[in-house]
């Protein structure tokens, strides 16, 4: 397992075994944090967009046509951007074409923190054929301030 480490340190929690985080990505910059699932959405209790301790963003869900895209790839561009491309798969394909199985909806998702946040979402038809589509984004905000230890969060306002 790790060479030279006895019974004892192998069964203790170690620094590298612990992310209270769960594998949610975290971008901060200065008072400013953002907790959300790999794919971006903000969906659970404990994530949102936090400004000095206070919750303002609660819900961040993206449909493509009314269906969640699939996260293929996303990952940190420094502590404070993150980067992720999502896919919605076209329907209908066929191997003769001209609209294929493989072809899909692409999104691209930038975000930066700063005072705030900003978000660029690019989409992009990877087909011969054209499409039309909607794209929604649907988002909410609680106001709640951050959890104290052991207690719950306190309401602040509601929109």
């Amino acid at each position: 397992m790790h060479p030279g480490m006895d019974e004892r340190e192998r069964s203790s929690p170690r620094a590298i075994d612990v992310d209270p985080h769960h594998g949610l990505p975290i971008l901060c910059h200065g008072y400013t944090v953002l907790l959300t699932n790999p794919d971006g959405t903000i969906t659970g209790e404990r994530q949102g967009l936090f400004d000095h301790d206070t919750r303002v963003l609660s819900r961040y869900e993206i449909f493509l046509d009314g269906v969640a895209p699939r996260v293929d790839t996303s990952g940190f561009l420094d502590a404070a951007r993150w980067m992720a491309r999502l896919t919605v798969a076209r329907s209908g394909g066929d191997a003769r074409g001209p609209l294929l199985p493989q072809d899909n909806l692409e999104l691209t998702l930038r975000r930066r923190l700063g005072h705030g946040l900003i978000e660029d979402i690019d989409v992009t038809n990877h087909s011969v054929t054209e499409v039309k589509t909607s794209l929604v984004v649907r988002v909410d905000a609680d106001f709640c301030g951050s959890e104290p230890a052991g207690g719950r969060r306190a309401r602040l306002d509601s929109i």
